[in-house]
């Protein structure tokens, strides 16, 4: 098991924060985060942005790593809620994207004894300065790079009976080959009710993503579900 101990303390400045980490034993350092000063919750917005820069970006807890065997302790009281989506504050959904896409499956705790975050730490300090939340895309055959969704990783697990720790990879294969398609005899209304309503691609597997246009300009779009195709469809 990959194991990732974080600890933030702060602010620091004015919102800025360190955030201290340790992998294994002695593998340890600090990272020094300036966040938004326009969000909520600064302190939490912290601790995820410096999770997921050293698991995606560091690669502290090893290359291409998913969920599967990586434990998190973490010293931010909403990660667990956010992780267990039981927080009642949505806005910060954005910033623990990453632990319900790429890293769906891992596990969390809060860590009470954070007497590892100390001077040995200093051995390895980082700046970062995060201008808005990471949001994890894969890439779609005849699309290119596309946001995912947690709801959609959610869907795939549930509607296809699959290992959490295996839907990120799968995800990936998947929506290489993906051909558009319609559905001729669905009804308008299905689409009325959606703000976003998306087209279906059909993957080898016989899986249909559903893609959203970008919510805003310059944006990715969105894979908002995955399902099994209903009813006739043809060639868009």
């Amino acid at each position: 098991m990959n194991i990732l101990h974080l600890a933030t303390q702060g602010p620091v400045a004015p919102s800025t924060y360190d955030v201290f980490w340790m992998t294994g034993l002695d593998t340890k350092g600090r990272v020094r985060v300036t966040v938004p000063p326009i969000i909520e919750s600064r302190f939490v917005a912290a601790e995820l942005s410096v999770a997921r820069w050293l698991l995606e970006e560091e690669n502290v807890c090893g290359h291409d790593k998913t969920g599967a065997g990586l434990k998190l302790f973490v010293s931010a009281e909403q990660i667990p809620q956010l992780h267990n989506m039981e927080s009642e504050k949505e806005f910060l959904a954005p910033y623990a994207n990453f632990l319900h896409t790429r890293f769906v499956g891992c596990s969390i705790e809060l860590e009470n004894d954070r007497s590892w975050a100390n001077g040995d730490c200093e051995a390895r300090v980082s700046n970062l300065l995060l201008a808005r939340p990471e949001m994890k895309t894969i890439e779609v055959t005849g699309i290119g790079p596309v946001e995912v969704t947690a709801h959609a990783v959610r869907k795939y697990i549930e509607r296809f009976d699959r290992k959490p720790t295996r839907a990120w990879p799968e995800l990936i294969k998947i929506a290489k080959g993906v051909v558009e398609v319609r559905f001729p005899y669905r009804h308008a209304v299905q689409d009325v009710k959606h703000k976003n309503p998306g087209r279906f691609y059909l993957s080898k597997g016989n899986q249909i993503l559903v893609i959203a246009p970008p919510l805003v300009p310059e944006g990715c779009p969105q894979l908002v579900t995955v399902t099994r195709p209903i009813g006739i469809y043809v060639a868009a």
